[in-house]
């Protein structure tokens, strides 16, 4: 029943494919049926990267389940080139886990986590885990950079790799 700042950073590059990418969602949708969704619990984001960086919805857009997961099922898959995982790292600091768009402040001590979803190589990343928020990767599938997962997350503790998108 902790509040959580809770942010999905999926891959929606070309080489994830749509079935897999509907995977990604899915997995989304089982993590928030674990937590209380609402304005003073947990809030989520999801922001959807291939060479571009898009914000599906931010922190404050969703503070009920049921809306929260009726915009997931939303989500189309980008289906666009490359993997910029730092991109998309920064892009989530600055835009999702901005107060302008529901992020609480950091003076509230609301635990702010990452999830990132990617099944390739990229650029390098941020060290978004030095701006106080914990990132969690998750690898998909035998392309991925397992050094670059770690660099990704705020620890090799939060790093996971699953076979395929049946996995997750």
């Amino acid at each position: 029943n902790t509040p959580v700042d809770l942010a999905f950073v999926i891959d929606g590059s070309a080489s994830v494919g749509p079935l897999q990418f509907e995977k990604s969602k899915k997995f989304v949708r089982d993590m928030v049926d674990g937590f209380n969704i609402g304005a003073a619990q947990t809030r989520v984001g999801v922001v959807q990267f291939a060479w571009m960086v898009q914000a599906e919805f931010n922190l404050g857009d969703y503070l009920d389940g049921t809306d929260l997961r009726n915009a997931i099922a939303r989500i189309r898959y980008m289906d666009g080139p490359g993997t910029e995982i730092g991109k998309a790292l920064v892009f989530t600091k600055r835009r999702l886990f901005s107060e302008l768009y529901g992020a609480r402040p950091e003076t509230q001590d609301v635990p702010r986590i990452v999830i990132l979803i990617t099944d390739g190589r990229s650029s390098p990343e941020s060290q978004l885990h030095t701006a106080g928020v914990v990132v969690y990767a998750v690898g998909v599938g035998e392309a991925v950079d397992e050094a670059e997962l770690e660099t990704a997350a705020s620890d090799s503790s939060k790093v996971y790799h699953v076979r395929d998108f049946d996995s997750l």
